[in-house]
């Protein structure tokens, strides 16, 4: 396995169909990562889709605070379409790490096959407020080519998140 680098994401982006991830920003391209934005919906640890009047704006766009220790569900703004031959990792950015923010609990793998956006497991492990930016870069995920092409795809062994679109809690 081989990670990719930014000049190989982009050139993958554009041989695909449907492209890697959509929509496209080629200013979120790093040299190692693409950057990804946090989507606007959020599931709270309850299950329940945290109240729209978190959801604040300052002039300069939307926020909502993360309490001290709280954990809730959040999506990226992208949608990916991953080929057969590629998996990916998700990560957080080092900026947001430095403020006590964790992207993933421990579901950082992507699976080669996975269509949709994805899910993040955000926790904030400072005990002050973290504003969490709408539609601004909160995570990277990285590309790496397989040696081989599994010999069944994702969606194919009980998984549960194919074609997950927001913030999707855990399957029963």
């Amino acid at each position: 396995m081989s990670q990719l680098v930014d000049w190989q994401i982009a050139k993958l982006h554009s041989d695909l169909a449907d492209g890697l991830l959509s929509p496209w920003d080629l200013d979120m391209l790093q040299p190692n990562t693409v950057d990804v934005k946090l989507g606007d919906q959020f599931d709270g640890a309850n299950g329940k889709l945290l109240s729209p009047d978190r959801m604040m704006w300052d002039g300069r766009g939307r926020f909502v605070f993360l309490a001290p220790n709280e954990f809730v569900l959040g999506h990226t703004v992208e949608r990916f379409s991953i080929p057969e031959d590629i998996c990916a990792r998700i990560e957080g950015k080092s900026t947001w790490g430095r403020r006590g923010l964790l992207v993933h609990a421990s579901a950082g793998f992507i699976d080669s096959g996975f269509t949709g956006q994805l899910t993040l497991e955000l926790k904030n492990l400072t005990d002050a407020p973290i504003k969490l930016l709408i539609s601004k870069p909160i995570a990277q995920v990285s590309f790496h080519r397989l040696d081989a092409i599994p010999s069944r795809k994702y969606g194919e062994c009980g998984n549960h998140y194919q074609g997950q679109m927001g913030a999707t809690p855990a399957a029963s």
